[in-house]
């Protein structure tokens, strides 16, 4: 876009003081922003690489997450000659047991 025109600059003026009655301009001295820009230039000049910024955001990461703690397992089988339920706990890791029913004694598998 262009240059805005002077009428155009005029009519936006006269909008802004109407619309927003409580803002107020400040007669600065010049030069008194130079801290600021200052603050400003520092920032952008001690910028990171992506590779910090990484790094950061996974030790930021690992000190707030909590470890995962796998509990044994229940697991619950119905005989198929009785129809009697049995369960056993398996410890992570482990293989499951081959099935042997309490009750009857009968074994699949």
């Amino acid at each position: 876009m262009g240059e805005m025109t002077r009428r155009k600059r005029e009519i936006v003026g006269l909008r802004n003081e109407r619309d927003f009655p409580h803002l107020v301009e400040l007669a600065l001295q010049p030069g008194s922003f130079r801290s600021v820009f200052l603050e400003i230039d520092t920032f952008h000049r001690d910028r990171m690489t992506k590779a910090e910024l990484r790094a950061q955001g996974i030790q930021a990461l690992a000190q707030v997450t909590t470890p995962i703690i796998k509990l044994p397992i229940k697991i619950r089988r119905q005989c198929g000659r009785c129809g009697d339920f049995n369960s056993v706990l398996v410890q992570p890791g482990q293989a499951v047991p081959a099935f042997k029913c309490s009750a009857c004694g009968y074994r699949a598998g």
